[in-house]
């Protein structure tokens, strides 16, 4: 028997000829956050939905709680699963309170339980004093609460997310991350989110699964898979990078920045072989300087930093996340000082 909550194990998953979920295993456990990162069409709500039960797998088998829900000659119907599902869309019933919205999912309870498990939720998620508001008198913000109370108020095994806060504003948007994760990390409330948002990713999950093509290209600590991505693919998914180029020689690769310490696989310290390094935005410091090797071609202001662009001489750009300073101009040439101390994360070209 697993301690798994959740147990997927080879799942596969195809719509007509076309591959949506390829060989897909991992395990979550009780009160465990899993925010799934791809981009439109990567297979993360293919992968929600056979976990809900609106569709069956094609083959491998899912497990919730040691109990087989799916396979591919066996079906628990979603109702049966004890699953919540949150949608980019609230799908609030728009002539219903807001009372009565959380209580439509409780029909199966006794009057009394019902009740108690309304009053519950509305707690849970701030709504008090809202009970009897309609949707059209409520905030995105609101309305999103309101869903969530309806999902939770049941207590299900499970909660699964579809693109949550999609139709929210960025303040509101935030707000929700920071209070969601404390309501479902407080009751232990075992989820999984599906986002394109890397952000909302990164910032609530326990662990991240970064998706490419109906595969996990990496699952781990949202820490490791930013510090240590497996692939390209994960790093540039995981935030603003860049990669340069350069060439073994000597136990370092030799780049038009320098000779850069580097960490790769045992097979890769062979000299001549042909890397490209991962640059994050704060690896190095800009300062002007008419012999620099690299030009600013943009700048933006962003959340109290200067985003530069810098064209190296090679026309390579990379993208540098500076302290404000008025000296950085479009066109002003700078030399780069290195800052990181750790080696760089290197893949063979």
């Amino acid at each position: 028997m697993s301690n798994a909550y959740l147990e997927c194990k080879n799942l596969i998953r195809h719509h007509g000829h076309v591959p949506a979920i390829q060989n897909v295993t991992f395990r979550l456990e009780k009160g465990e956050i899993l925010s799934i990162l791809g981009e439109n069409g990567c297979g993360k709500t293919s992968l929600l939905r056979v976990i809900a039960g609106f569709d069956q797998v094609t083959d491998g088998e899912i497990f919730i709680r040691d109990e087989l829900v799916s396979s591919r000659n066996f079906h628990m119907p979603p109702d049966q699963r004890k699953i919540g599902m949150v949608f980019q869309e609230h799908a609030l019933f728009p002539h219903m309170s807001v009372q009565k919205n959380i209580e439509f999912g409780l029909r199966s309870f006794k009057k009394s339980t019902r009740i108690a498990l309304v009053r519950d939720a509305i707690k849970l998620v701030g709504l008090e004093n809202l009970e009897d508001r309609f949707p059209n008198q409520l905030s995105g913000g609101q309305q999103q609460r309101v869903a969530l109370a309806r999902s939770l108020a049941p207590l299900p095994d499970i909660l699964l997310f579809d693109e949550p806060f999609g139709n929210l504003d960025i303040r509101s948007r935030g707000m929700m991350r920071r209070d969601l994760s404390k309501i479902l990390h407080e009751q232990g409330v075992t989820s999984i989110f599906v986002t394109h948002d890397r952000d909302e990713a990164f910032s609530m999950a326990d662990r991240v699964g970064i998706m490419n093509a109906g595969k996990f290209e990496q699952m781990d600590r949202p820490e490791k898979v930013f510090s240590s991505p497996t692939s390209q693919f994960v790093a540039q998914a995981s935030g603003s990078c860049s990669f340069i180029p350069g060439i073994v020689a000597n136990g370092f690769v030799d780049t038009e920045l320098g000779k850069l310490k580097y960490i790769c696989d045992n097979t890769s310290n062979v000299p001549g072989q042909e890397m490209e390094l991962l640059i994050h935005p704060k690896d190095f410091k800009a300062r002007v300087s008419e012999s620099g090797l690299g030009t600013i071609v943009s700048k933006e202001f962003r959340n109290g930093e200067s985003i530069l662009h810098i064209k190296l001489q090679s026309g390579l750009e990379l993208e540098l996340h500076q302290p404000p300073n008025p000296e950085f101009l479009f066109g002003t040439n700078v030399k780069l000082d290195l800052i990181k101390d750790s080696p760089f994360i290197a893949f063979k070209r």
